[in-house]
């Protein structure tokens, strides 16, 4: 016994075979993709440069913060100093 299909109703199947196949990878990527690209930044960036961003997010924060909380936004040396120290250590 042969199975006859015609053409309108083979394109259907394709179609949802194809929608199918979109819908697992949209699934899928979400999460696993998102985890494996972080996995892979932090194995492939250096630790140098990972304190430099870490050092420069917390520097941002805490100005940020200050400025919220209106405090007076000026750097005493005490604080330039260890930005400096921070810069240098990262660039020199």
């Amino acid at each position: 016994m042969e199975i006859t299909i015609d053409n309108i109703r083979r394109q259907e199947i394709i179609q949802l075979g194809e929608q199918k196949i979109i819908k697992n990878q949209h699934s899928q990527q979400s999460l696993y993709h998102l985890y494996h690209l972080f996995r892979s930044s932090i194995r492939f960036t250096s630790f140098h440069t990972w304190l430099l961003q870490f050092a420069l997010l917390a520097l941002t924060t805490n100005l940020i913060t200050q400025v919220m909380n209106d405090e007076a936004f000026h750097l005493d040396h005490a604080k330039l100093n260890s930005c400096r120290y921070v810069f240098s250590y990262f660039f020199y």
